[in-house]
């Protein structure tokens, strides 16, 4: 009886060894798949998502979007499109053209907003041209 235990135990043991041999003879095998697979990620760049922002209108709150383009500066997102309605497409388009959300807020002081937004101008500051066009096509309402 005494064989056969010993029998039992050296299958044992040689099955362990062969499963040890096999999980050996597959590490350089894996590892060298997984440089080389590695190696590929390396070479080649990872393209990012593209970023787009729509910028909504406003009037005057829509300089709030100065705000988040500087947000978006501070943390390093790029932006890669920019869209905007009415305050929110002059902001988009005046980054678009490079400026800096310091730059902006430095151009919305220099802006005479009492003029800007009084209305329309008075007949006599109006070009020839707009004035025939008054005068042909009015559009005031008068109740």
């Amino acid at each position: 009886m005494k064989s056969g235990n010993q029998n039992l135990s050296l299958r044992k043991v040689s099955a362990a060894c062969l499963a040890a041999l096999v999980t050996f003879a597959m590490l350089p095998v894996h590892a060298r798949a997984q440089v080389v697979t590695m190696s590929e990620h390396a070479s080649t760049p990872v393209q990012r998502p593209k970023i787009g922002l729509a910028l909504s209108g406003g009037g005057a709150r829509g300089f709030a979007h100065i705000g988040v383009l500087e947000w978006f500066e501070r943390n390093h997102i790029p932006v890669d499109y920019v869209a905007g309605t009415s305050m929110g497409g002059l902001i988009g388009a005046l980054y678009a053209m490079g400026m800096t959300p310091d730059e902006m807020r430095a151009f919305a002081a220099t802006i005479n907003w009492d003029k800007v937004l009084e209305g329309p101008p008075a007949y006599d500051e109006l070009s020839f041209r707009r004035k025939v066009d008054r005068r042909a096509y009015p559009t005031t309402l008068e109740l």
